[in-house]
């Protein structure tokens, strides 16, 4: 009995061990298919934003690790032992947008495969390094919702964004939507159209906005 439960074991190993190879593949084809081209520390920043959050249970702390973290922790060595192009974009991608103790260990491994001839993307010194610059306020007449809109740049002036949140008071201040849009100034501008139909539009300080994303979130 004992004798075919290692075996049962084994076996089940192997087969964990084929899914997560399956698994890493998977993403490696898709950066390679999307991630290889992106022209933009954003289109990147978006990419393994996409790919962590299908794993990560819970809002990620400094000092908490859900499956997200184990993910990444896991598709870290996996990139770093593939050793291809693709491999090396994943792991520029992930160091822009983990917590800083695996940050280090993408930006580690990249580095190496860049010693070893692997090239870097264009796009990597920047991303994860876009800061915000402005934050404004949009109110519905009944007070009842309220667009909270940040605009970002980043450091190397690779170019701009705007994040907008939703804010929905009928349902205790939850967020309700979220969305990435285009430079601040051109968001403003498709807002201001709104000003006709009642929809107030007003700066506030960059603390008062996170605190109150932070709240709705």
């Amino acid at each position: 009995m004992a004798m075919r439960n290692r075996k049962g074991r084994g076996t089940e190993d192997r087969e964990r061990e084929a899914v997560t190879t399956r698994l890493f593949e998977g993403v490696l084809r898709s950066a390679r298919n999307h991630l290889v081209h992106a022209d933009t520390p954003l289109a990147a920043e978006v990419w393994a934003s996409g790919l962590l959050s299908v794993w990560q249970t819970e809002p990620a702390s400094a000092d908490d690790h859900d499956a997200g973290d184990a993910f990444g922790e896991a598709l870290v060595r996996h990139a770093r032992a593939d050793g291809t192009a693709e491999a090396a974009a994943t792991l520029w991608a992930l160091a822009g947008v983990v917590p800083n103790r695996l940050a280090t260990k993408a930006r580690t491994a990249a580095a190496s495969l860049e010693r070893s001839g692997i090239a870097t993307p264009p796009w990597a010194a920047e991303a994860g390094r876009s800061r915000p610059t402005e934050a404004w306020i949009g109110r519905d007449v009944y007070g009842d919702q309220e667009i909270i809109i940040v605009g970002f740049a980043y450091t190397g002036g690779s170019g701009e964004h705007t994040v907008c949140v939703l804010v929905d008071h009928t349902l205790a201040g939850m967020a309700k939507d979220a969305y990435l849009a285009g430079p601040l100034a051109a968001t403003l501008a498709r807002w201001r159209d709104a000003e006709a139909i009642g929809i107030s539009l007003e700066p506030i300080p960059l603390a008062a906005a996170a605190a109150r994303l932070e709240d709705a979130l």
